[in-house]
């Protein structure tokens, strides 16, 4: 009995322990497939460090190239600012020139119609310059026969003046009444050369006086007058010759009373 019982543990043990090796074996299988797995892992884990490594590296060169393109955004930004800035100005001063394009413009039609204008008035002047012409060269002829006239009067006062000194002289000599009456004629004939000298100074008193107001219109007018000096000439020599007949007249008279 006690060998059956003993030999039944025996059995029963060998079965535990053919147990048990199948459990280690199956242990030591897994143990060795965890090992595995765990040296996998590893591996992986080295792998996975590797890769974190290289893309934090990445990202830091990504996060310097966006703090780079940051920088290249802020001076684009700043250069985009400045053009802005610029083209503003331009366009002001396009505006500014468009502006003084139209005012340019305005004042050329301003200054053409005022150039014909001023072409119409030049043209008057030079009509009323030419008529005016016309007439001071009738007045100078008027002149020339006046003055022609005033020689002939002067070769008369001065043929005149003799005979009047010889009677003077003769009628010394003589009875005072027929002196006296002589006397008489002659301050008449003297008389009348006076009167007419002194209508011809008046003529060309009246002339000199229109050649004057005619020049001075044109200057007036045209603000240039070559020919003004030479009537100013021609009136100074008049006086001065009419000035010196009298001065001689006089002389003359008193020299011969």
């Amino acid at each position: 009995m006690l060998n059956a019982e003993f030999c039944r543990n025996v059995e029963k043990l060998k079965m535990e322990q053919q147990e048990s090796r199948l459990v280690n074996e199956n242990l030591e299988r897994q143990i060795l497939e965890l090992s595995e797995g765990c040296v996998n892992h590893k591996k992986e884990i080295e792998l996975l460090n590797e890769a974190n490594r290289s893309i934090m590296l990445e990202m830091r060169l990504l996060h310097k190239e966006v703090e780079q393109q940051k920088a290249r955004d802020k001076t684009l930004s700043s250069e985009l600012m400045d053009k802005t800035n610029e083209f503003q100005l331009w366009e002001a001063e396009a505006a500014m020139f468009y502006f003084d394009l139209q005012i340019s413009s305005i004042s050329e039609a301003l200054l053409e119609n005022k150039v014909n204008e001023l072409s119409g008035v030049c043209t008057r002047h030079q009509d009323e310059s030419a008529a005016k012409t016309s007439e001071i060269e009738k007045m100078t002829e008027r002149v020339g026969l006046v003055e022609s006239e005033i020689g002939v009067l002067k070769g008369h006062l001065y043929a005149y003046l003799p005979d009047a000194e010889i009677e003077t002289c003769i009628g010394e000599n003589i009875n005072p009444s027929v002196t006296e009456n002589k006397s008489a004629l002659t301050l008449d004939g003297v008389s009348d050369l006076i009167g007419m000298t002194e209508r011809i100074r008046a003529v060309e008193r009246s002339m000199v006086e229109e050649i004057e107001r005619r020049v001075k219109e044109e200057n007036l007018s045209s603000k240039a007058n070559p020919g003004g000096k030479d009537y100013s000439k021609m009136e100074k020599l008049l006086k001065d010759e009419n000035t010196f007949d009298l001065n001689t007249w006089r002389t003359k008279s008193e020299n011969g009373s």
